[in-house]
């Protein structure tokens, strides 16, 4: 059961304020996200076969290319050294 503490311990922890009014609506809201993923938990499985399927898409096969001469990488950016991109601190 979701209560109002509840609620509010959980937004503080997403960093979200909720207000007074809000928070009765987000409770039945809350609880009715609970009860459907609950349903959705408890549905029965035993009958699927979950491994018989093919690829929804084939693979490709991975092919070494070379990469970009780091000089050109980096020729745009702000600041560089030893070959690597300088973030602002």
């Amino acid at each position: 059961m979701t209560d109002i503490a509840t609620l509010q311990k959980i937004a503080a922890l997403a960093k979200i304020s909720l207000e007074g009014e809000d928070l009765d609506a987000l409770v039945a809201d809350f609880e009715s996200i609970i009860a459907f993923a609950d349903a959705v938990n408890a549905a029965d499985l035993s009958a699927m076969d979950t491994t018989e399927h093919e690829e929804p898409y084939p693979l490709r096969e991975d092919v070494l290319l070379p990469s970009s001469p780091t000089e050109r990488v980096l020729q745009n950016a702000p600041a560089a050294h030893d070959g690597y991109f300088v973030a602002k601190d």
